[in-house]
């Protein structure tokens, strides 16, 4: 999306840049090393298209809400933190 709106030279809108963080680099959003990004901000919107898509289909058992989807989030941002680093990444293997 950002290299075909470069090709027509149109400026991407706030909510093209939030989607293509999206899709190229979620981790580096929520960390604040994609320019124009707000690490917050992009978690909101990253929860609540979470929230929109679960409870879009009335068979899924779980009903996603935003607290629910903070609290997993949390836990798993825990888990990330506390797993060894091997040379610069985090071994989840045995987590």
């Amino acid at each position: 999306m950002g290299q075909l709106m470069n090709y027509l030279g149109m400026e991407p809108s706030e909510e093209q840049l939030y989607i293509a963080a999206s899709d190229h680099c979620p981790a580096d959003a929520y960390k604040g090393r994609c320019p124009g990004i707000d690490p917050e901000k992009f978690k909101a919107m990253r929860i609540s298209q979470k929230v929109k898509f679960f409870q879009k289909d009335p068979r899924n058992a779980y009903k996603a809400s935003i607290e629910a989807l903070e609290g997993i989030t949390e836990i798993a941002k825990q888990k990330l933190l506390s797993a060894p680093d091997l040379d610069g990444v985090r071994d989840l293997r045995a987590m």
